[in-house]
């Protein structure tokens, strides 16, 4: 198995390591945040001393602000020097505004300052927290609401200690009204929070679009060329080595339970080395939480996309493409795993070096482990249902057997029908009649329903891979693999014959 990929099968869960990340990254910006209003509290100290003269209403009293720096600086240095958790400092950021706040009150009561000035820094601190540290709208509403509270706090004490009006206007307009000054105080601090609220919501969107429609760790993202439920696929490259790659990214507001699919998916498919199942390059798991992975980028068409547009193909190339899909069970299944979720859509059909006609089989999102350590995570409720239904093993319905290598032959028997009629094995108005059908009905010989002529030999080994019982298939993928090597169209779709048909038929969908 390559290094890179071993080292990234020992790290932590990509939850923990999500949550490290960004634990972080707000540890960073918050003491770096602290060290903003320790710079931005020692200059306004500075320009009071310097303007002290000039000001008619007598001096200006500073140990607040000293008494507030012992209680922020330490925090910062605390921080910045990783000696507390960021549980720590998330405590304690409340604590930091209400001092700054309640510095700037107290200077202003023992100065007998002719104005409240409080609003000024609580405007400064909840910008500068809003534009700065990644937060989630919640969490600055709530900084907000403390900013604001003591705010209002701060007023009233002004104005009960002062016996004076909060400002000239209020003096005018409102003298001696206590609860109102103070009201409008709230009002207006309540506003800058929602505001400031809104600009952290922006900020962090805007981050993470960026962060998506950029890089993702040493990758480059350059187009979606995939979506479906869970995330994303994006065209990528790798920064250094420019290499080709697509990148899957998970959704980060997906369940839980559907993150431990994806990062399974990822850590499966790392096992698997068969030319026909596709490389995993590198995973890696954002500041925000969302885990992605890069892989071989496959350039090409689905099995299902091919007979979509062109129809049902001959039956020397359906067993070619057959026999190195095998190749890829077979592996799989010697490390103990069940596909489940066998398909034309998850079977892309791409050029290998010279060859064209080359088959991958891909997303292993449903796999089971036919060997379960006691510690494994279970991605399927008991009962659950997974898989596709056109494409399904009876015993996956049924739940009657544990699935092995036998359910995804059968499945791979399906497929094979379908190239060869241009339709599933059983079709009906819903999933449940398909299902019911799966397990009860026995499959039309394709020959019976193909335009095309469908050797016996070739048909006679779909049917048994389609047989209801898993002891009435072929044992193992190998086994398969030989009864269709041994079909007398085999070998007769060749790379001359490959190349010709996608030279007329799709001659950019490999490049």
């Amino acid at each position: 198995m390559p290094g890179h990929v071993r080292s990234f099968l020992q790290r932590s869960p990509p939850k923990a390591q999500a949550a490290a990340n960004g634990d972080e990254l707000y540890r960073l910006r918050i003491a770096r945040l602290y060290v903003v209003v320790i710079v931005y509290g020692l200059v306004v100290l500075a320009i009071d001393l310097a303007q002290a003269p000039l000001l008619a209403w007598g001096g200006r009293v500073h140990w607040p602000r000293l008494a507030a720096l012992l209680v922020v600086g330490p925090i910062a240095l605390a921080g910045i020097r990783r000696w507390v958790s960021p549980f720590f400092l998330r405590l304690t950021e409340p604590l930091v505004y209400v001092t700054v706040i309640g510095e700037v009150t107290a200077e202003l009561i023992l100065s007998k300052s002719p104005v409240f000035l409080g609003d000024q820094p609580a405007v400064v601190l909840l910008f500068l927290r809003a534009s700065y540290v990644p937060s989630r709208p919640r969490a600055q509403l709530f900084q907000g609401c403390v900013v604001t509270a003591a705010l209002g706090a701060g007023a009233f004490a002004y104005m009960h200690f002062l016996g004076r009006d909060l400002t000239p206007i209020f003096a005018e307009l409102a003298p001696g009204n206590v609860e109102l000054q103070v009201a409008n105080v709230l009002l207006g601090g309540g506003v800058i929070a929602g505001i400031t609220t809104y600009v952290a919501a922006s900020i962090e969107a805007l981050r993470r679009e960026a962060e998506g429609a950029k890089q993702l760790g040493q990758y480059v993202l350059d187009e979606v060329i995939g979506e479906g439920g869970m995330g994303q696929v994006w065209r990528a490259r790798h920064a250094i080595l420019q290499r080709p790659t697509a990148v899957k990214v998970i959704r980060g507001d997906v369940n839980p339970n559907l993150t431990a699919r994806f990062e399974r998916e990822v850590k499966v498919a790392s096992q698997l080395t068969h030319a026909s199942s596709v490389a995993v390059y590198d995973f890696g798991v954002t500041a925000d939480g969302r885990v992605f992975y890069a892989m071989e980028l496959l350039r090409g068409l689905t099995l299902e996309a091919i007979v979509s547009r062109f129809g049902p193909m001959p039956p020397e190339r359906v067993v070619h493409l057959l026999v190195h899909v095998l190749g890829a069970l077979e592996e799989a299944h010697l490390l103990g795993l069940v596909h489940r979720d066998v398909k034309p859509a998850n079977i892309m059909v791409t050029k290998n070096g010279a060859e064209h006609d080359f088959p991958k089989l891909f997303d292993y999102g449903l796999v089971h482990l036919k060997k379960r350590s006691p510690d494994a995570p279970s991605l399927t409720r008991g009962g659950a249902l997974t898989g596709t239904p056109l494409y399904m093993a009876p015993e996956l319905i049924t739940g009657d057997l544990a699935p092995d290598g036998r359910t995804d032959l059968y499945s791979l028997g399906a497929v094979g029908y379908f190239l060869l009629t241009g339709e599933a094995p059983f079709t009906g108005p819903n999933a449940t009649q398909v299902m019911l059908s799966h397990i009860k009905t026995k499959p039309v010989p394709p020959s019976a329903r193909s335009e095309i002529e469908v050797p016996e030999d070739v048909e006679a080994v779909l049917l048994r891979a389609l047989e209801k019982a898993p002891a009435a298939r072929f044992s193992t993928a190998g086994e398969m693999r030989d009864a269709l090597r041994a079909c007398r169209c085999f070998g007769t779709w060749n790379e001359a014959r490959a190349g010709a048909w996608w030279r007329a038929h799709a001659p950019g969908d490999l490049e």
